[in-house]
């Protein structure tokens, strides 16, 4: 109330200057009558000496109204309420303090949760403006999950073909197995053990010829995902083939093929990591994989994607056999994050032996 009263008496104050200061030019007219030769008084001084008594008397008159009175608020924080609006706020705010403080405090309430509903709306006209962006960017994603969809589809449906026909390999096993328990019922017990190695040497050579193309090919898909990651970008797109009774292949996405090898040294070696990682991924054996000197004749672009292709590997524990001038302590704060323990073994002699320190690594080691 008292700012209102206080905005009110500044809105008396400007009205009062600016009638003051529009009406200037009459108040100077009868001040200093034009022409000059019309004024009896100050109708002998010089033009620019009246000049300057003019710019005097409009001086004058605006320091009628400066500064303002002090009950004059210094400017309109509640501006919108001028006129017939401010008494009339004003008569409300007496009514609610005459009302009481619940009355006060409800009202308070309201006018708070219509600024945060017209912040919401705010907001939600901000996001809706953004939203053909946000759109497009979700339809973008939703069509990459849907291709990532499709292809994990065409997986499972490859899968579970794999499992329909090696559940029915397995029931023409135990089926054959159901024979041999037959015969075994009559026959005496060395010719029953006889009869059971020869039907289950058989049966294994049978189901080994079964199984071996799948298994084959699900090698050879884990051995190119391990050795993508590592190899040259050369044989991005192609796929390491692993015919049986003869030499590892690479083929190309032209369909040419190269034995692995006629690869170089490092190359051969990427190839015998993928093997390990691959072998270690299908048999799900969760024991340690030891890789002894995995970045020999390696060059320097190759060697942070080989340490990255065993850190991220997922098995429990990689354990890497090096020295400090393959895998240097520069290059090993490429997979930092992986480390769980170091150990330096140093030659002392052949009498003494190699001394182990744990938590070191190649103290000493000059990077330069």
């Amino acid at each position: 109330m008292n700012r209102l009263k206080a905005e009110e008496a500044r809105e008396a104050w400007e009205g009062l200057r600016k009638g003051t200061m529009e009406n200037k030019e009459k108040v100077l007219a009868v001040a200093l009558p034009e022409p000059a030769s019309t004024d009896p008084l100050l109708g002998d001084l010089p033009a620019e000496t009246r000049a300057q008594v003019r710019d005097r008397f409009i001086e004058a008159l605006e320091r009628i109204y400066n500064p303002p009175p002090p009950h004059c608020a210094p400017d309109f924080i509640m501006g919108h309420l001028r006129g017939e609006a401010r008494p009339k706020a004003l008569a409300m705010l007496a009514e609610a303090s005459n009302t009481g403080a619940a009355h006060a405090k409800a009202a308070a309430r309201k006018v708070r949760e219509t600024r945060e509903a017209l912040e919401e709306l705010k907001a939600k006209n901000e996001r809706i403006q953004h939203l053909p962006k946000a759109t497009t960017e979700i339809k973008e994603n939703l069509d990459a999950l849907n291709g990532e969809n499709q292809q994990i589809s065409r997986k499972l449906g490859l899968l579970e073909a794999e499992i329909k026909k090696c559940k029915a390999d397995l029931h023409t096993l135990n089926e054959e197995i159901g024979r041999v328990q037959e015969e075994l019922a009559r026959l005496e017990p060395e010719q029953k053990r006889i009869a059971v190695a020869e039907r289950i040497g058989r049966a294994v050579n049978e189901l080994l010829d079964i199984l071996q193309p799948t298994t084959t090919k699900r090698l050879e898909d884990q051995v190119t995902e391990h050795y993508l990651r590592i190899a040259d970008p050369k044989f991005q797109g192609g796929k390491v083939l692993l015919p049986h009774g003869a030499t590892p292949e690479f083929e190309f996405p032209n369909g040419n093929r190269l034995p692995l090898e006629t690869l170089s040294g490092f190359e051969k070696r990427s190839f015998g990591i993928a093997f390990s990682l691959a072998l270690a991924g299908i048999t799900q054996r969760r024991v340690p994989l030891v890789i002894d000197t995995p970045l020999g004749n390696a060059d320097s672009k190759y060697r942070p994607r080989a340490l990255r292709a065993l850190a991220d590997f997922d098995i429990d524990q990689v354990i890497i056999l090096t020295h400090d001038q393959e895998v240097t302590p520069q290059l090993s704060r490429h997979i930092d994050r992986s480390i769980n323990q170091t150990f330096l073994v140093e030659l002392r002699s052949r009498e003494e032996g190699s001394l182990v320190s744990a938590g070191k690594y190649f103290e000493g080691y000059d990077e330069s």
